[in-house]
């Protein structure tokens, strides 16, 4: 005679652990959608109509054309456009970079005291604590914000330079515009001279900055 199985029954600490499961799952999913809208609203920030000032701009900007240039002097004012918009590119990317790890760093600290009151799992907020922590020290490392505005003053400087050789040899007659043109040539290189000096001069002090960092445990 085969012996009857009692039906399984779940106990009552079974049934907190399930709780406490549902609860902690449920938390992540909100945190995680919270997180996704908040990065995503943050892209788009560069992607909508730009006014003067804001980074970014002058890589969707068509630049001033300018006519009756030699071959030469054509050449070089493409090379210049193209350093505005590779600024400008890179100050735009570095700030979308800065702005997702602050973000992602500010979203997971405050999840955690969260985390905390529902009784989720202590690797739930082990999770988070180690993501704020990881967040805050890439910032420190990369000095993207600081990058991105150093690249955003590069790029509206040489365009100021541009504009302003756009207007004065639209004007200018036809037997001063080669002077004109070696003078736009002067002020371009100077300026590219003083930014590789403050680059270079930036990643001075953030290799210094990040040489004094306490070592992590």
């Amino acid at each position: 005679m085969t012996a009857r199985r009692r039906p399984l029954r779940l106990r009552g600490a079974t049934y907190r652990n399930v709780d406490r499961l549902t609860a902690s799952a449920s938390v992540s999913t909100f945190l995680i959608i919270v997180a996704a809208v908040a990065l995503w609203r943050l892209v788009l920030l560069n992607d909508d109509d730009e006014n003067g000032g804001d980074i970014g701009s002058a890589d969707r900007a068509a630049p001033v054309p300018v006519f009756d240039l030699e071959a030469y002097q054509q050449s070089y004012l493409d090379r210049v456009d193209a350093k505005i918009r590779a600024y400008s590119r890179l100050g735009a990317r570095r700030l979308i970079r800065h702005r997702i790890f602050v973000i992602t760093g500010m979203l997971a600290a405050l999840a955690v005291p969260t985390a905390v009151a529902v009784h989720a799992p202590g690797w739930l907020a082990a999770v988070l604590g180690t993501i704020a922590a990881s967040t805050q020290g890439i910032t420190q490392v990369l000095h993207d914000q600081r990058m991105a505005i150093e690249f955003h003053v590069t790029a509206v400087e040489i365009s100021r330079i541009r504009r302003r050789f756009a207007y004065d040899f639209s004007r200018c007659p036809n037997s001063d515009r080669g002077a004109l043109f070696d003078t736009f040539v002067s002020e371009i290189e100077a300026a590219s001279e003083t930014v590789d000096s403050r680059m270079v001069e930036l990643l001075r002090i953030g290799s210094a900055q990040n040489s004094e960092l306490p070592p992590t445990r």
